[in-house]
């Protein structure tokens, strides 16, 4: 019966969504969908059409639809679906539509909960194999330190070369074979500091013969060279290496902040002292109240104020603030709660600073 074509919207709709959703939404989208009789029509024909000797089980009670959809479900799970014929749809409309609230949502959170771990896994061996490259380049950096370098060739060169002026005989010598260290000698490139040392033989050469010295020496005088040339700011650094010695360089000392001393002589002289100003910020006034007001209040409390400010409001209140510009050493009386009005509210005013800008 496989290859076969039979038109059934019913098993047309379980047989597709079978693989993408959970027993319990197939059943009650199916049952909410089709009827009875298409139900049971469809299950007779696919019992019908089993190569299998499977017996159909006709299901009784309230929940008939439900067992036999549920049937049908475990039929087509059991069955090799190679065997099965191709179920149809004559009319799409018949096809319910799949929402998310046939979803279910704790299988959606096993899937996720299984792509979270293997991302993991293929993080863990991304950590690995970068690791591995890490080291391989390591090893190469080490393994180019230990090639000696073109000044040792040279010198090895030199120091194996015959006299000048000595005639070389007329001999077919065979050319000798270069090792895997020597080829690699002959491919290495000069480094910075080989080509300095090289440039300061080629000056020394013009006016006196260069005695020769080691490769041990050539670096040191290299080093010593390209530190002259370095300017000032370049070498404020933790520690130097020049002539053959370590340079220690401190940090600079902090500039300490210097703090203001008050004096103590309490007879009279004739320097005068100047009393410091300070602000007091009031609110909670009535709109009527006035600067004249608090002026006349402070009087009447025996005591002076060299100025009030009324206060703009940013936003409408149903108050009004004010600024009492006084003498610091009166701050102690006008910060007493008997001073003011019961219900007023107060405080030392806060000065704004402002930075100049043109500085």
């Amino acid at each position: 019966m496989a290859g076969q074509i039979i038109v059934d919207e019913f098993l047309c709709f379980v047989q597709n969504k079978i693989d993408f959703l959970d027993e319990l939404s197939i059943i009650q989208i199916c049952a909410t969908n089709y009827t009875d009789v298409e139900v049971e029509t469809g299950k007779s024909t696919l019992y019908s059409v089993c190569t299998h000797d499977l017996r159909n089980i006709h299901r009784k009670g309230d929940d008939k639809k439900k067992k036999c959809i549920k049937d049908v479900i475990k039929l087509l799970k059991e069955v090799d679906p190679n065997s099965l014929p191709n179920f149809v749809a004559r009319d799409l409309s018949r096809l319910p539509p799949v929402s998310f609230d046939h979803v279910d949502v704790t299988r959606l959170l096993k899937d996720m909960a299984l792509m979270k771990t293997e991302l993991m896994e293929l993080k863990a061996q991304f950590i690995t194999e970068l690791k591995e490259i890490r080291m391989s380049c390591q090893e190469r950096t080490e393994n180019n330190k230990s090639i000696p370098r073109t000044s040792d060739l040279l010198e090895r060169t030199n120091s194996t070369s015959p006299p000048k002026n000595t005639p070389l005989p007329l001999v077919n010598t065979p050319r000798p074979t270069l090792g895997h260290d020597e080829v690699a000698l002959s491919l290495h490139t000069p480094t910075y500091r080989d080509i300095v040392h090289i440039r300061n033989s080629s000056h020394q050469t013009k006016g006196a013969r260069m005695p020769s010295t080691n490769s041990g020496d050539v670096r040191m005088t290299a080093n010593r060279s390209v530190a002259r040339d370095l300017p000032p700011e370049s070498v404020g650094i933790s520690k130097n290496y020049i002539d053959d010695e370590f340079i220690m360089v401190e940090n600079k000392k902090r500039k300490r902040k210097l703090t203001n001393m008050r004096g103590t002589y309490s007879d009279q002289c004739k320097i005068q002292v100047a009393d410091p100003e300070c602000s007091i910020y009031i609110s909670r006034a009535l709109k009527t109240v006035t600067e004249a007001n608090i002026e006349e209040h402070i009087r009447d409390m025996g005591q002076k104020c060299l100025s009030v400010e009324r206060l703009a409001q940013h936003r409408e209140t149903s108050f009004n603030s004010f600024k009492v510009r006084i003498h610091a050493s009166n701050l102690n009386t006008f910060l007493d709660a008997n001073f003011w009005p019961k219900g007023l509210v107060y405080r030392r005013y806060k000065e704004r600073q402002f930075r100049d800008v043109l500085k």
